[in-house]
């Protein structure tokens, strides 16, 4: 188990969450049901907002009164300059948001069914996350956490290079990816939160308790959890024991971005000091509001609903 359960050690000063990863535009379309067939169907709405994995984790943090600061890279194009205006009029910095030239922003088309479940087709373009960023003077002094994806290796790998030395946590959203997670990333991760499929995958085991003690005899120094919906989350605590924390009973309006926002709400508690383990249950709380709300961009969970939701349940 990892000695780094929360906070910087250095003495600096930590305000900030750093987010490193995936930043797309979502076209999203509202059905009945998802479509199993290969035929015409038609959407009762339609919407474009900002998606992605770490975009979405730092849209989350700034909607849960924290700063955040984004790593990802958008085309030159109307869909780049979209996310970077929803980004900054939502409170997330973006100076280090990277506009490359000649390509096109990442995108998805979205379709959420009446019980509020997703079906998502994503499209990255190969070269526009091929290279670290840019930047070789990576500004770190405010960062109090990372969160990094899979979904931009080369970022990832780089930015929890240098919070690794700076003793910051780095939190890895491990869901499943086209791109496997290299060994370099895993060096430098204090804490792993898995999709329940992903680690089914990476440890090779349905089970997911055992599956969650095979990377932690590969990888002791990494603080482990898994999230599987509405099971609930499981996780290793110091002592090396399997605990579970029950979702919460909810009415589903939109699962979209839950498991996104969930490790935002994480890396935002270790931030603020608190243990993995109550990091874990504040991110639960945090995901239970988003699932229980529609599926738009000012619908993220503020710190207040949180509260609120916490004292319905004490």
């Amino acid at each position: 188990m990892s000695n780094l359960q929360s906070g910087r050690l250095d003495g600096q000063a930590a305000h900030c969450v750093a987010t490193v990863g995936l930043a797309v535009v979502d076209h999203v379309y509202q059905l009945e049901k998802i479509p199993t067939k290969a035929e015409k169907h038609f959407a009762a709405t339609q919407q474009d907002m900002v998606g992605g994995i770490a975009a979405n984790a730092a849209l989350a943090i700034a909607a849960l009164g924290g700063r955040s600061k984004l790593f990802t890279r958008v085309g030159d194009d109307p869909a780049g300059s979209f996310v970077i205006d929803v980004l900054r009029g939502s409170g997330v910095e973006t100076d280090c948001v990277e506009i490359v030239a000649g390509q096109k922003t990442a995108s998805s088309a979205v379709m959420l069914d009446q019980d509020g479940e997703r079906m998502i087709v994503n499209y990255k373009p190969a070269d526009l996350f091929a290279s670290p960023p840019q930047s070789a003077d990576l500004d770190l002094a405010e960062i109090g956490a990372v969160l990094g994806d899979l979904r931009w290796v080369a970022g990832t790998k780089t930015v929890f290079a240098s919070a690794s030395k700076l003793n910051i946590p780095t939190v890895l959203d491990f869901d499943l990816a086209p791109d496997d997670v290299s060994e370099a990333i895993l060096r430098n991760t204090s804490h792993i939160v898995f999709a329940e499929a992903a680690l089914k995958k990476f440890a090779r085991n349905v089970d997911l308790s055992a599956a969650l003690r095979e990377v932690n005899s590969k990888h002791p120094h990494i603080s482990l959890a898994v999230t599987a919906g509405a099971e609930g989350i499981l996780h290793l605590n110091k002592d090396g024991r399997i605990e579970h924390i029950e979702s919460r009973a909810v009415s589903v309006i939109s699962t979209l971005g839950a498991g996104d926002i969930f490790h935002g709400a994480v890396a935002l508690a270790l931030m603020e000091g608190k243990s993995f383990e109550q990091a874990l249950h504040f991110a639960n709380d945090v995901a239970a509001v988003k699932i229980s709300k529609p599926a738009k961009e000012t619908n993220l969970p503020t710190r207040s609903e949180v509260e609120e939701l916490q004292r319905k349940f004490q």
